[in-house]
């Protein structure tokens, strides 16, 4: 549960219902974004160290460092946005 749970509570109590959906989708995406920016450094350390137990090559160090950079990216992006979009729909609400 989110520390700011008690202002979606406020939301709802307020009849601002739509504000309130942006709000649950805000907070969603929020917690998506950050366990997947956190999951795609840890799965590049743990492919890397899977590969060189195997001391098998399989595919290109830089393409998989680049493949996680844009995930991490996308996921911080998702981060961002959907922090951006609770504090849109509390900013509304309480005016």
């Amino acid at each position: 549960m989110s520390l700011d749970y008690p202002e979606y509570v406020e939301l709802k109590k307020r009849k601002r219902w739509f504000l309130a959906l942006l709000w649950r989708l805000g907070d969603i995406g929020y917690y998506v974004g950050l366990l997947g920016a956190l999951i795609g450094p840890l799965s590049l350390l743990g492919g890397f160290t899977s590969r060189w137990m195997r001391s098998e090559p399989t595919g290109s160090f830089w393409g998989a460092v680049l493949c996680v950079l844009t995930v991490f990216a996308g996921f911080v992006l998702l981060l961002v946005l959907s922090g951006e979009l609770k504090a849109y729909a509390l900013k509304r609400g309480r005016e």
